[in-house]
């Protein structure tokens, strides 16, 4: 039974007038604006609070400090010469030897094999695709000489 511009699920009913008709006033601020504001306003206080706790030996609060100041550490570049003249296995042979030697980690060694393994499939997928190229145009050669 409706009652109040809703149906009997509590939903408003299409057409009916708003609750609101002079809507949000102009110029109000969503209240997580609000709140980002007075987080902001707080940010140096709490950084001078985090940086004395850190500094009087509180361990918690220096791993946070030095978590949040230093830069997270990326990849380091690895170079094992010589592989662009390799085959595929010799460039997986290359790298499972400098992980065994301790040259390169075995994460890093995990993900060289990776991109070995895509290089070999991108090489395998042209040869195929040459391959079909030849093909077709073999078939197409043989189709034009039987039409008169």
């Amino acid at each position: 039974m409706p009652h109040n511009n809703r149906d009997a699920k509590g939903r408003f009913l299409r057409g009916a007038p708003s609750a609101n008709p002079a809507g949000k006033p102009a110029g109000t601020r969503p209240w997580t604006a609000k709140l980002r504001d007075q987080l902001e306003a707080a940010v140096p206080e709490v950084v001078q609070v985090v940086l004395a706790a850190a500094k009087a030996g509180d361990p918690q609060m220096a791993r946070l400090v030095l978590d949040k100041s230093l830069a997270s550490r990326r990849d380091d570049p690895v170079h094992l010469p010589g592989l662009a003249d390799m085959t595929p296995q010799e460039r997986a042979q290359a790298v499972l030897c400098a992980v065994s030697e301790g040259t390169i980690t075995p994460s890093e060694g995990e993900r060289l094999l990776g991109l070995v393994a895509s290089a070999a499939q991108l090489g395998q997928m042209q040869e195929l695709n040459a391959r079909l190229d030849t093909l077709e145009h073999r078939l197409s050669d043989v189709l034009d000489a039987g039409r008169p």
